[in-house]
């Protein structure tokens, strides 16, 4: 039988857990015309929750996903803006090549079959999109596809901050207009780079400040991973007791991607009968395992300071002040102001992640790797 537990890639359906207030508040946007800012850490199922959240909708309603990760140049933004409209409306060719000729006049696209059958846009060499009109007729697309349809449309912009690297202040700014004025398109701007994402909507000298209700992503509910666990190893003829189930999501802190990961070990290593402290111990070592070369890629390459300002995370837990003076002087950290250039980078490492005013780690494998490396002692993990 197939392994229940996807740890890699986009999962919906059957294999999706829990979101209900998450897909329920998108589904409220998208009928009212608002706007989301959605972000969380990294592998915590964004992707996933809007896709569910668009396969969710009745059939009949047209959805818009485009995947910012792919775009190398504000060209080729906009060409994946463009096939994803034509792709989300499912329009045919014929009116493909008219809203060529009329929304897409400047552009002059050229439309081409890919080998599923799709419509793919190409521009070739277009410096015209420097200028404001071209550019507003390409970010324009949307709303007039969706005024001609007769839709309320629902478009997610994934990884969003790409923007930003693409053309900075000027690109935002080029969107923000344009997309003030769509009111026939429910926008979701979704990213893993929750410093980046919360400076977009809540500083005001963002061009997109206020431009939509932020929607961050946290841990499953654990009494809502419990019982997908369970199911999913009954499902295969094996018993893993709830309160096995809880402690697995505990030891992992509740985290959606390494709970599917450790949950997919544990079925891989299971030989039938009921499941045991010892079974998840030694799933949770091979998970561990898993991923050592690239933990001692990323220790080789941290800093000394981000090094102690890592396992002082490590070793304090979520909500100690890593600022305070007997924390400094404990673990070497030598001035505030190296801890706060420290914690921005292991931010940016995907480390370490900011909520409120506290400091926590995003990654909850990263303990019981440090552990197994001899760089910190035992942090309620399994004996």
């Amino acid at each position: 039988m197939e392994n229940p537990f996807r740890y890699s890639g986009v999962v919906t359906g059957d294999l999706f857990v829990d979101r209900a207030e998450e897909i329920a508040a998108l589904h409220q946007a998208f009928r009212a015309g608002e706007h989301m800012f959605l972000y969380s850490p990294r592998r915590y199922g964004k992707t996933s929750l809007i896709l569910e959240a668009f396969r969710r909708l009745p059939a009949t309603e047209k959805w818009v996903y485009v995947d910012l990760s792919r775009a190398l140049s504000l060209q080729s933004m906009v060409e994946l803006l463009i096939s994803a409209v034509l792709a989300g409306t499912e329009s045919p060719v014929e009116r493909a090549r008219r809203w060529g000729r009329t929304f897409l006049a400047r552009l002059q696209p050229r439309l081409v079959l890919d080998s599923t059958g799709r419509i793919q846009v190409e521009l070739g060499y277009s410096p015209r999109l420097t200028e404001p009109a071209t550019l507003a007729e390409a970010l324009d697309l949307p709303q007039r596809a969706a005024e001609e349809l007769g839709v309320r449309l629902p478009v997610a912009l994934d990884e969003f901050p790409v923007v930003h690297e693409l053309g900075g202040d000027g690109l935002l700014r080029a969107m923000r207009a344009a997309f003030q004025m769509h009111d026939h398109v429910s926008y979701v701007f979704a990213g893993s780079e929750t410093g980046m994402m919360e400076e977009l909507f809540a500083a005001e000298r963002s061009p997109f400040f206020r431009i939509g209700r932020p929607l961050r992503l946290g841990a499953v509910p654990r009494d809502e991973f419990v019982p997908f666990l369970v199911a999913g190893f009954r499902s295969g003829g094996m018993d893993l007791p709830p309160d096995l189930a809880a402690q697995l999501c505990q030891v992992v802190d509740d985290h959606p991607y390494f709970v599917q990961t450790l949950a997919h070990e544990l079925w891989a290593q299971a030989r039938g009968g009921p499941i045991t402290d010892q079974d998840l111990a030694s799933a949770l070592a091979a998970v561990v395992g898993w991923h050592d070369a690239y933990y001692r890629r990323l220790w080789e390459r941290l800093t000394l300071y981000q090094r102690r300002c890592l396992l002082a995370l490590v070793e304090l837990g979520a909500g100690a002040s890593l600022f305070a003076a007997d924390t400094v002087a404990r673990f070497e950290l030598k001035s505030p102001s190296h801890v706060q250039r420290a914690l921005a980078a292991l931010q940016r490492e995907g480390l370490a992640e900011r909520r409120g005013g506290e400091y926590s780690l995003a990654d909850p494998l990263f303990p019981h790797w440090a552990q197994a490396a001899g760089l910190v002692s035992g942090r309620g993990g399994l004996e």
